[in-house]
C-alpha cells in the first residue's frame, strides 16, 4: 500500500461514489484559517494599529535607564532618543526614581522607521487619549479624546 493509499484509507472512502473529495474535507480547515485572518486584521483595524504584533507591553524601565528630575517628579524614557530609523515602543514613566520598577508607565509611542504611529498617554490627572497617526497628522476618528492629541505626529513623541 502506498502511502497516499494508507492516508486515504485512515480519512475514510472518498471520491464520485461518496460524495466526498479531499478537497470538501480541508474545506473547514481553509475557513477556520480565513476566519482568524480576518478577525486579527479587523481587531488590528479597531485598535488603530498597523500590526497586531506591537503590544508594547513592558510594564517597568529596563536597569539602569536615565531617570531625569523634571516638573517637581521622576521621569524615565526609554529609548532615548529615539533613532530615525527606529521600530518599536518608546515608553515615559514618572514616579520614584530610586525604585524604577515601581514606577507608573503613562506615555507610550509606537514608532515605524522614526515615524509615531500612534501615541497613548495615561496621565494620573488626566483621561486616558490614544492618538493615531496617518501621513503625519491626527487619524480624529481612529482616536480616542482626539482633542488632547498633537495635530502633527512630529510633535506626539515622549516628552523629555
Amino acid at each position: 500500500m502506498s502511502k497516499t493509499e494508507a492516508v486515504s484509507a485512515r480519512k475514510g472512502p472518498t471520491g464520485p461514489e461518496t460524495g466526498v473529495t479531499d478537497h470538501a474535507r480541508m474545506r473547514p480547515m481553509h475557513l477556520f484559517r480565513l476566519f482568524i485572518s480576518i478577525v486579527v486584521s479587523a481587531a488590528a483595524l479597531c485598535a488603530g494599529v498597523t500590526s497586531a504584533a506591537e503590544p508594547c507591553s513592558r510594564t517597568s524601565p529596563r536597569a539602569g535607564t536615565e531617570v531625569t528630575h523634571t516638573h517637581g517628579f521622576d521621569f524615565i524614557v526609554d529609548p532615548q532618543p529615539v533613532p530615525g530609523s527606529f521600530t518599536g515602543c518608546q515608553y515615559g514613566w514618572i514616579g520614584d526614581g530610586n525604585a524604577p520598577s515601581t514606577m507608573e508607565k503613562v506615555i507610550t509611542a509606537y514608532y515605524v522607521a522614526g515615524r509615531v504611529q500612534w501615541y497613548e498617554a495615561r496621565w494620573p490627572d488626566r483621561p486616558m487619549h490614544r492618538c493615531v497617526y496617518e501621513g503625519g497628522v491626527i487619524a480624529s476618528s481612529k482616536s480616542i479624546v482626539a482633542s488632547q492629541c498633537p495635530v502633527r505626529e512630529s510633535d506626539a513623541k515622549v516628552p523629555r
